[in-house]
């Protein structure tokens, strides 16, 4: 597994297991949680309902991040610099992604 890739660019199947949601959706791109194909699934049948998890999740991570990021933005950026504004995804959960959301 873990010189499987294929899914993720730059991620094995053992990495998508093993790292953080917030890494997986900082680089996850759309179409993503589809390339889980039949064939791969088979060959780690045991693994394959795990990784299609995961990948959904990184991806709802990912449209959270897409949609708060304007409302950040807008929020902060007269009194912090823009690198700072995008660390501070690590620091929310999804709840409160989502709240972030229903402000705008």
């Amino acid at each position: 597994m873990k010189n499987t890739y294929g899914i993720m660019a730059g991620f094995s199947l053992f990495d998508i297991l093993h790292r953080s949601y917030h890494k997986l959706a900082l680089r996850f791109k759309d179409g993503d949680e589809d390339k889980l194909d039949d064939k791969m699934a088979a060959k780690f049948s045991l693994y394959a309902g795990m990784i299609k998890y995961r990948l959904e999740k990184a991806g709802q991570r990912r449209k959270l991040f897409k949609q708060v990021e304007n409302v950040l933005y807008k929020i902060y950026s007269r009194y912090l610099p823009a690198t700072f504004i995008h660390e501070m995804f690590f620091y929310f959960s999804n709840i409160e992604l989502s709240k972030l959301v229903e402000i705008e």
